[in-house]
């Protein structure tokens, strides 16, 4: 049998699917951390269409005898499988919720690709074509369908999306030049849409308005606002422009209205840090303590009131008398 040559195509596309899954890592970072700061959402659902992607094809290539679909695919299942785990582990009871449905959804999928029976290989080659056809569409439907809002900040970072395209651009020539000439489909069509789903992604970040600096949001999409709530902050404390700067829009568990009374009284009950598990917030305080401080807040602007009002009056006193 003739020994098959590697070309610099064969090289670079295989560099490619190395970099290629575990630059979601460095991507989860930068999602996580401007969610923590009142930007973008997390969402894992291009993460586990990944994962079943991966498995399906590392399935395939143990059943065919074939090294380079198992090795590629069971290194971006095992770097996307970490990632789902982090993301299971770190995120809100209401996330890990929502999040099962497309676990569910791909565990199913998995399955019936792995049991059921197939005639000939050619129709497990089609289960795993689908299923990198959805791995490389998921990102993008996942902005269009699934987020909570339109803005950049749901966009998927763009280091990923500039290299995703032409990662699977290579991946889609390689396909096309394959198997003695003629194509290899299951390269080419997944890799085909996802070159162009990475293409959309990066003419959006491209194109799209800049988001909003300092603007957070409450669990899922409510903004708690001071100027809303009408509640006066207590003496000595920033104003309220300050106050929701980085401290109050920065909180993500969803509030009371008691609690998101206190929170506005007093900025330092929300620790951004809190996060990143470093620091730790102090408890609410009472019903009592809170009415306490709206009622010297009141006193307060009572006092600031009526100075002015002497101040007004010295000075008309002063005009007559001239």
């Amino acid at each position: 049998m003739e020994e098959q040559q590697v070309g610099f195509l064969d090289v670079l596309c295989w560099a490619t699917a190395v970099i290629a899954p575990a630059l979601s890592i460095p991507g989860m970072v930068k999602r996580w951390r401007q969610w923590t700061l009142g930007q973008g959402d997390r969402r894992p659902e291009p993460t586990v269409a990944a994962l079943a992607c991966g498995l399906a094809w590392c399935y395939y290539g143990h059943i065919n005898d074939q090294a380079e679909p198992l090795r590629i695919n069971a290194w971006g299942a095992l770097v996307q499988a970490a990632c789902l785990f982090t993301y299971l582990w770190l995120c809100t009871p209401e996330e890990r919720k929502h999040a099962l449905l497309s676990i569910i959804v791909a565990a199913g999928y998995v399955y019936t690709t792995f049991f059921i029976p197939y005639n000939d290989a050619d129709d497990l080659k089609s289960m795993c074509t689908f299923a990198g056809l959805v791995s490389a569409a998921a990102p993008l439907l996942t902005f269009a369908l699934l987020v909570d809002e339109w803005s950049i900040a749901m966009l998927p970072p763009w280091g990923m999306s500039c290299f995703s395209m032409p990662h699977s651009f290579a991946w889609c020539v390689r396909g096309r030049n394959k198997e003695d000439g003629h194509p290899a489909y299951a390269m080419v069509i997944p890799n085909g849409v996802g070159a162009v789903c990475s293409l959309v992604l990066l003419l959006l970040a491209w194109y799209w308005p800049p988001a909003p600096a300092a603007q957070g949001r409450d669990a899922p999409t409510t903004v708690i606002n001071i100027d809303d709530l009408g509640v006066a902050p207590a003496a000595g404390l920033p104003p309220p422009a300050a106050q929701t700067h980085g401290v109050v829009r920065n909180r993500r568990v969803a509030a009371t209205d008691d609690e998101a009374r206190a929170m506005l009284i007093n900025p330092g009950l929300v620790d951004v840090a809190k996060a990143a598990g470093t620091a730790s917030v102090p408890p609410l305080p009472t019903q009592a303590e809170i009415q306490e401080r709206e009622r010297i807040a009141a006193e307060a602007q009572e006092t600031r009131a009526l100075l002015n009002q002497d101040l007004v009056g010295v000075s008309a006193g002063k005009t007559h008398e001239e």
